[in-house]
């Protein structure tokens, strides 16, 4: 994304991220299905229990519609993305 809007001449703002809106929990669930991990071990839970000082929001992700308008942007799904990393480490 940062590439497009750079050879693009483009400025402003623009939230660059995968296109799948995902809760931690879920995130979690797909690593461990993609790495035939046990998903028994991951249980839900919510923000509260979470011990740091930020707050994070329920879901991770941005609104990426002006990025995939202008830019032609086209990312990767979280799975997707667990691939390419799988590859990166393999290498």
């Amino acid at each position: 994304g940062c590439y497009l809007a750079a050879i693009k001449n483009q400025t402003g703002i623009f939230h660059i991220s995968g296109k799948d809106l995902l809760t931690p929990f879920q995130m979690g669930k797909i690593i461990a299905h993609y790495f035939n991990l046990d998903e028994t071990l991951i249980e839900e839970t919510n923000s509260n229990e979470f011990q740091q000082p930020a707050l994070r929001p329920l879901k991770t992700g941005f609104i990426i519609e002006k990025a995939k308008s202008i830019l032609s942007y086209e990312p990767h799904s979280f799975q997707d993305g667990l691939g390419l990393i799988n590859q990166q480490m393999e290498q």
